[in-house]
């Protein structure tokens, strides 16, 4: 249940994570780098239980169909059976809006998505996951107690 610390490639959230939220990004090699989104529990919660959300760093491409792009796996390629379009992102259609709500540029979101360095895919993850919500990138997110997060992350008690 502890996750690596020693993978911990960069925290895009707060310094203070358990207190305040973090967004973490683990290196995954050979596998893509994963993402480890953690909500603390609102201030009235008795319980104190906190949420992670977990997901890989999926990398895409963009490949271009007639008059049509597509955003798809890294991994596709043409002899893959059903029609290029059935691969295309979930969230590919409506990411004009989602950059225009976010107030970041909808062709560098897209490219983000293609690039190599894990931290701007985290990026453009983490634009999906504020618009959508993060339950859109993970529906079976962990539920923690304080005692189980600080062990999950090796920070003692």
């Amino acid at each position: 249940m502890a996750v690596n610390m020693k993978s911990l490639i960069a925290n895009l959230g707060d310094v203070d994570f358990i207190r305040y939220g973090g967004r973490l990004v683990f290196s995954g090699d050979p596998d893509p780098p994963r993402m480890e989104v953690i909500e603390e529990p609102p201030e009235d919660d008795e319980e104190e239980i906190w949420t992670i959300y977990r997901f890989d760093l999926e990398r895409f491409q963009i490949v271009e169909d007639g008059n049509h792009l597509y955003l798809v796996s890294g991994k596709w390629n043409k002899s893959w059976p059903h029609a290029l379009s059935s691969y295309d992102e979930w969230f590919h259609r409506g990411l004009k809006s989602v950059a225009e709500s976010m107030s970041v540029s909808f062709q560098e979101l897209r490219s983000d998505f293609c690039s190599e360095d894990p931290l701007k895919r985290a990026m453009a993850w983490c634009t999906i996951g504020d618009y959508y919500g993060f339950h859109e990138l993970d529906s079976y997110p962990l539920k923690l107690s304080k005692q189980e997060i600080l062990k999950r992350y090796d920070l003692g008690e």
